[in-house]
């Protein structure tokens, strides 16, 4: 993440600074949920006498807000520099940061599809077992190296069109 930050400042690359946003919200969730999972878990009190079990609801709410707060700042950022322009330096240190990304998140998948797919029971029977979490965390791992990807085909195309307009369209 500080790696990805560092480089997209050092070379310009929106593609990589907002991939490191992303991820610095990722590691956030991660400890927003983990505390909510542990207080949903928490026996009611004399001021909360339900109980704290839709506090998990609540975190994931909050974490919502927060990507779509960035979401909309980086959509800002990205149409401000298709219409000004803006120059991508040192593509090769780029292309090495972005293809390191790229790794990282495919060790994740395959992290978590080996974790995800022992135990499975294949006789679907019209309702849920509560695997809908893993199947939004395995999306959302999916959803990160696709943009991964698109990281690395930007930096791909900036390196071989000469045009910065790739890198400021993530």
């Amino acid at each position: 993440m500080l790696v990805q930050l560092s480089y997209g400042f050092l070379t310009g690359s929106l593609g990589l600074l907002s991939d490191s946003i992303h991820m610095f919200f990722d590691c956030l969730a991660l400890v927003v949920g983990l505390c909510a999972a542990v207080m949903s878990k928490w026996p009611p009190s004399a001021r909360f006498p339900y109980g704290y079990g839709k506090v998990d609801t609540l975190s994931g709410f909050a974490n919502g807000v927060f990507l779509m707060i960035i979401s909309i700042e980086i959509i800002y950022e990205a149409v401000e520099r298709l219409s000004s322009g803006s120059q991508v330096n040192r593509i090769g240190e780029l292309l090495v940061v972005s293809i390191a990304g790229l790794l990282v998140n495919l060790v994740g998948i395959l992290a978590f599809d080996h974790g995800h797919a022992h135990g499975h029971d294949h006789g679907h029977h019209g309702h849920s077992h509560g695997n809908e979490n893993m199947h939004g965390i395995f999306l959302h791992i999916l959803a990160d190296t696709l943009g991964s990807v698109a990281v690395v085909i930007s930096t791909v195309l900036v390196h071989y069109s000469g045009w910065a307009g790739y890198s400021a369209r993530e």
